[in-house]
């Protein structure tokens, strides 16, 4: 008697540690959160040496399945003002530890994963929306701090913010549309790939672009400015 409660109890304990084992194995589904088109509003603000950024992005809601979360990514620096979801306030969650196999489908770019990229991701729960007949709209309101200028020649200089900085919510999926517009004075000139096309009223410099990004050829984004 005393020789089968010891095996009940050992085979109880055994259980115990299969469920805690089981358990731990369970890492919630991860996506990336990539867009059909992403439009950006920025501004610079020269005396705190920062470019605002008014991001939106905008997707079907088809596409979300029975994934928990979807992600992006972006810089360590970047100082969030406010984030929604279809009007409504949102706050994501800083995700950490993650690997290729935690997303569906496998990550093919690991090397975003790791710590020395200085890139956070940030993960939505985006089930309340799937419903929706209409695209879902995440707004994004932030700010990143300026790089240091490097003299270009002796009447100009330049900063540069390099795509694999994610400076801005990036899809690392497929082609999409973008939309840019950068307000400045009339000292500053933003290259994308070449010169923006811009327009100057009232000493203020609106340059517009609008494109199709490739995720495996993303242009620098290039302020110049004049120091006359």
């Amino acid at each position: 008697m005393r020789i089968l409660l010891i095996a009940l109890i050992l085979l109880a304990m055994g259980g115990f540690l299969f469920a805690e084992e089981e358990a731990a194995e369970e890492v919630p589904g991860f996506s990336l959160l990539s867009a059909d088109s992403y439009s950006f509003d920025m501004s610079i603000w020269p005396e705190m040496q920062r470019l605002y950024v008014n991001a939106e992005l905008s997707f079907n809601p088809a596409r979300i399945t029975d994934v928990e979360y979807y992600s992006l990514f972006l810089n360590k620096d970047v100082r969030f003002e406010q984030i929604s979801v279809n009007g409504m306030r949102f706050m994501p969650f800083k995700t950490t530890g993650l690997v290729p196999e935690h997303f569906e489908p496998v990550f093919s770019m690991p090397e975003v994963l790791q710590d020395t990229l200085n890139v956070i991701c940030y993960s939505f729960a985006l089930h309340g929306f799937r419903n929706q007949a209409s695209n879902i709209d995440i707004k994004m309101r932030y700010w990143i701090p300026w790089p240091e200028f490097v003299n270009l020649d002796s009447a100009s200089q330049y900063l540069e913010y390099l795509p694999t900085g994610f400076w801005f919510p990036r899809n690392l999926e497929f082609d999409n549309q973008v939309s840019l517009k950068l307000s400045t004075s009339t000292r500053y000139q933003l290259e994308i790939g070449d010169i923006t096309p811009y327009s100057d009223t009232e000493g203020i410099r609106t340059h517009s672009l609008s494109y199709t990004e490739n995720p495996l050829r993303v242009n620098p984004f290039k302020l110049i400015r004049t120091l006359n």
